[in-house]
């Protein structure tokens, strides 16, 4: 019996421990769901705070973004006016920079003229290399040499402080690299051979303070086309321009010339058509007489200019030059009738008449 009641006070216990098991863990699962459900709520009210959150960031965004936009719109609105304003400014200052350009150019052209204009009056330095000598006596100076490869040629007019005076014999010999050459007023004497066999040299201009020329003075300049000699001259040498067989123009005085041909190595007038080059086409006689047959049979000149100092053309001047259709006279009319002519001046001229500075004259 006692052992009966024994096991089952021992069931009653068991069964109450495991009453109070259950219940105890029924309490944990509640506590547990509780938790679990107030973890949930809390992270639902977290995500419900989130959202607001997140939506009030995008209001704000969108606040901002229109903040922004606001802005961007006045920050556009205040660049375009500030580039309208730069832009007027940039059109007026661009305008005034090309007015003010336009000034400038203008002033640095007008500059550049007068610079120009002064540069032109300058004189040019003298030629390096051309040596000179003085007189015994120390009063003027000659050219002597040249030692160069200068194209042009300027002598100078002083040497050592005095004026240079003479262009020596044979100075400028066998010089073949000028073109052109430049004589000072101060030369009066040009020697004999000194411009001899300067084949390059094309034209030369004597000035009127030159006198004298000696003889065979351009000898051999083949390439010699115009000449200019001055009215100062009182002595031409013989043979000057002996075989300059290219030269097409010559203004010279007639100072002791009896012939063209004398120029060109011709000892009388018969010979005129072979010593006289066939190139010379035009002739201007500035001072002096034009005595009888001094251009004979000079076949193949075209023009000549007849200057107002020229005092007399005698008979048979101009006989056999076949092509002379042209001459013209510095004097007036009435001057030109007034000069002494030979009565047969003009025979088998083709020209027919001859062309005054205030008219023509029939021949």
């Amino acid at each position: 019996m006692k052992t009966k009641l024994i096991k089952l006070t021992s069931l009653l216990i068991c069964v109450c421990l495991a009453i109070c098991i259950t219940a105890c863990q029924n309490n944990a699962i509640e506590s547990s769901c509780s938790q679990t459900e107030s973890s949930s709520s809390t992270e639902i009210v977290g995500s419900s705070s989130n959202e607001e959150i997140t939506t009030n960031s995008s209001s704000d965004t969108t606040s901002s973004s229109e903040d922004t936009s606001s802005s961007e719109d006045t920050s556009s609105s205040d660049t375009t006016s500030s580039s309208d304003t730069t832009s007027s400014s940039d059109t007026t200052s661009s305008s005034e920079d090309t007015s003010s350009s336009e000034d400038t150019s203008s002033s640095e052209d007008t500059s550049s003229s007068e610079d120009t204009s002064s540069s032109d009056t300058t004189e040019k330095a003298p030629t390096e290399g051309i040596n000179y000598s003085l007189s015994p006596d120390g009063t003027f100076a000659t050219v002597t040499s040249y030692e160069g490869t200068d194209s042009e040629i300027i002598i100078a007019a002083t040497y050592q402080n005095v004026p240079v005076v003479s262009i020596g014999d044979g100075a400028f010999a066998n010089c073949n690299n000028f073109t052109n050459i430049t004589i000072p007023d101060s030369v009066t004497t040009i020697g004999f051979h000194a411009f001899y066999n300067c084949d390059s040299l094309t034209n030369i201009t004597i000035p009127d303070s030159v006198t004298s020329i000696g003889n065979q003075a351009f000898y051999n300049c083949g390439n010699l086309t115009v000449v200019t000699i001055g009215n100062g001259v009182t002595s031409i040498g013989t043979e000057l321009f002996h075989s300059c067989y290219n030269l097409t123009e010559i203004t010279l005085p007639f100072i002791g010339i009896t012939h063209l041909g004398y120029l060109f190595g011709a000892s009388s007038y018969f010979y005129n058509a072979t010593f006289v080059p066939a190139t010379l086409t035009t002739v201007t006689i500035t001072d002096g007489q034009i005595d009888k047959n001094v251009f004979y049979y000079c076949r193949n000149l075209i023009n000549l200019t007849i200057g107002k100092n020229v005092n007399f053309i005698d008979d048979n001047a101009f006989f056999g030059c076949e092509s002379l259709t042209n001459i013209q006279s510095e004097y007036s009319i009435n001057e030109w009738n007034a000069m002494e002519k030979g009565d047969n001046w003009n025979n088998s001229v083709p020209a027919t008449k001859v062309v005054c500075k205030d008219g023509e004259v029939a021949i």
